[in-house]
C-alpha cells in the first residue's frame, strides 16, 4: 500500500467487463428490463465475411484485394488524376439472402477506394467508387493501369459469407430514439465489447448495423454529401445544416463495411474500418454512384 502526503492514494476503479453470452439476443431480452424488447426489435440481419488468403482463378471471385473481374470496356476509375485502388468485390449470386433487403441478388458489386480519405469533406466525393455489373458473362481479370509500386494494392483474400445478426450500438440514431438510461446504455456497450473480444476476426459486412469505432455516421453522410464540411463542429453554424437533416439522415443505410485485414495486407489508418453508405431509394434504383464513404480509426 502506498501512502501520500495528503492521505491514501485513490486506486482507479476496475474497468467493468463481461463474458460474451452464447445468445446475445436472449441476453438483451432477459437482462435489460423494459428496454430489452425495444432493443431486440432494432436488431438487423447482415451478411458477414471471413477472409482466407489465397487466389481464385474462377470468375467472378468473391474476394478482397488482388485484381478485379470486370466487363469488356470497363475503364479503371480515377480520382484527382490518379487511379483508385481495387478494394473488394462481391459476387451477389453467391451470397445468402437477407429478407426485405433491396440488395441485388445477381451481378457483381465492386468497390474502388483511396484509403487516405476520411469522408468528412465534400471534396472527398469520388474517392470511393462503387460499381454494379449486372451481367457476369465475359468478365476478365483486369490489372491496374500503373505499375504496382505506384498504387496501393492489397493481397488477394477470399470471402466466405454467412448471415448473422447485427446488434445496434447505443450511438446509432435508432438507439438514441429510445432515450436509454445510462445503466442500460453501459450494459449495451459491455455486451458489444464482449462480442468483439470473442471474435477478433476482421468485421467485413454487407447491410445491417455498422460496427462503430467512433460516432454514428448517418448525419455525416447526409450533410457531407450535400456540401457541408463535417470535419469540425463548426458546421452547426451553417444555417442550412438543419434543413438538410429533418429526418433525411435516416435514409442512409450501411451498404458495406470493410475492415483492416492482415490476410489482405490491408490497413486503414490505425486499425480502421471503411464504411460505405447508401440511401434506401438509391439502393432500390441501383444508383451506386450515390454512395458516400467514411473511414473511422481507433
Amino acid at each position: 500500500m502506498k501512502w501520500w502526503p495528503f492521505g491514501k492514494k485513490q486506486e482507479p476503479a476496475p474497468i467493468p467487463t463481461m463474458e460474451a453470452p452464447d445468445d446475445p439476443v436472449a441476453w438483451i431480452r432477459e437482462n435489460l428490463g423494459e428496454y430489452g424488447p425495444q432493443i431486440q426489435s432494432l436488431i438487423e440481419p447482415c451478411i458477414r465475411f471471413s477472409s482466407d488468403s489465397g487466389k481464385d482463378s474462377h470468375l467472378p471471385a468473391l474476394k478482397i484485394g488482388g485484381d478485379p473481374d470486370v466487363p469488356d470496356g470497363f475503364v479503371w476509375p480515377m480520382w484527382e488524376g490518379s487511379p483508385l485502388s481495387f478494394l473488394a468485390q462481391f459476387n451477389l449470386s453467391k451470397l445468402p439472402q437477407v429478407k426485405e433487403s433491396n440488395l441485388p441478388v445477381h451481378g457483381i458489386l465492386t468497390i474502388f477506394n483511396d484509403q487516405t480519405v476520411w469522408g468528412f469533406d465534400p471534396k472527398d466525393k469520388g474517392s470511393t467508387q462503387v460499381f454494379w455489373f449486372e451481367e457476369t458473362v465475359n468478365l476478365k481479370r483486369m490489372a491496374p493501369p500503373v505499375k504496382p509500386s505506384d498504387l496501393e494494392q492489397y493481397r488477394e483474400a477470399h470471402f466466405a459469407p454467412s448471415v448473422t445478426l447485427s446488434i445496434p450500438d447505443p450511438s446509432l440514431l435508432c438507439m438514441q430514439d429510445l432515450a436509454l438510461p445510462q445503466d442500460i446504455e453501459d450494459q449495451m456497450y459491455l455486451l458489444l465489447e464482449s462480442l468483439r473480444e470473442k471474435d477478433e476476426s476482421p468485421r467485413h459486412q454487407l447491410l445491417g448495423h455498422p460496427g462503430l469505432i467512433q460516432n454514428e455516421m448517418q448525419e455525416e453522410c447526409q450533410l457531407t454529401s450535400n456540401g457541408i464540411y463535417t470535419g469540425t463542429s463548426t458546421y452547426t453554424n451553417d444555417s442550412s445544416y438543419k434543413a438538410l437533416l429533418g429526418g433525411h439522415e435516416r435514409d442512409w443505410i450501411l451498404l458495406a463495411q470493410i475492415d483492416s485485414d492482415d490476410r489482405a495486407d490491408l490497413m486503414f489508418g490505425d486499425l480502421g474500418t471503411l464504411y460505405v453508405w447508401i440511401r434506401h431509394q438509391d439502393l432500390q434504383d441501383r444508383r451506386f454512384d450515390k454512395c458516400w464513404t467514411i473511414l473511422q480509426c481507433s
